[in-house]
């Protein structure tokens, strides 16, 4: 009985907080950065499903963003608008596995004061930022970008290396930079880092008061 009212809390909270997450990837899309970036919040309610409801049921609410976002995305369910959703969910992705990889290894005792706590989540969420940051600007220049164009049958390649030699038809989106691999890494370094900072003074506001309410129902 005590085991099916656990999961039947989580599955109440998994679907509350899968809400907001929509909601305020539905308010994201009006929150452009640099003409074909968005700004996302959802991210807010993806790191606490993932830290306090489960792995399994984080992993659920990325699959179901996936699914429903294109819904009232401008792209629709176009290939293009996958593409993109999968790169934001992606984006989500990594910054949680960064978030909870730190955690796990280095700040296990569930015990600390509160100061030190502070600490620990400002610490666990700047290597987020910058990890996540570092691994998405890889993935955009090398990967993402050239491919993001040619589905937009803006370009003939998939590739990076030939798409560097087509960039300079593209480099207004990039803050007008000449050169590819620092024009895209400049434009994604800014993005990723204010996208998630914004997120993550809310997720470090509210982590405190997160922990109480967690600690008290699991």
């Amino acid at each position: 009985m005590y085991w099916n009212k656990r999961i039947s809390l989580k599955i109440s909270l998994t679907g509350l907080l899968l809400a907001l997450m929509i909601v305020f990837d539905v308010w994201s899309q009006l929150m452009p950065f640099n003409g074909f970036l968005k700004f996302n919040l959802s991210l807010i309610f993806t790191l606490t499903i993932f830290q306090f409801i489960g792995f399994k049921w984080g992993v659920f609410s990325l699959i179901t963003l996936f699914l429903f976002s294109p819904a009232y995305s401008s792209l629709g369910y176009d290939i293009a608008g996958l593409f993109g959703t999968f790169m934001q969910v992606l984006t989500q992705f990594v910054f949680v596995m960064s978030y909870l990889l730190l955690n796990k290894l280095f700040f296990r005792d569930k015990n600390q004061k509160i100061k030190s706590k502070n600490l620990a989540d400002l610490f666990k969420i700047i290597f987020a930022i910058l990890s996540t940051t570092l691994i998405m600007v890889a993935i955009n220049i090398f990967f993402a970008t050239p491919l993001f164009f040619k589905l937009f049958k803006l370009s003939k390649h998939y590739d990076f290396i030939h798409f560097s030699k087509e960039y300079g038809k593209f480099k207004a989106l990039f803050f007008f930079i000449p050169n590819y691999y620092l024009g895209t890494f400049v434009t994604y370094f800014l993005f990723n880092i204010a996208n998630l900072s914004i997120n993550s003074i809310v997720i470090y506001i509210s982590n405190y008061n997160i922990n109480r309410i967690a600690k008290n129902i699991f």
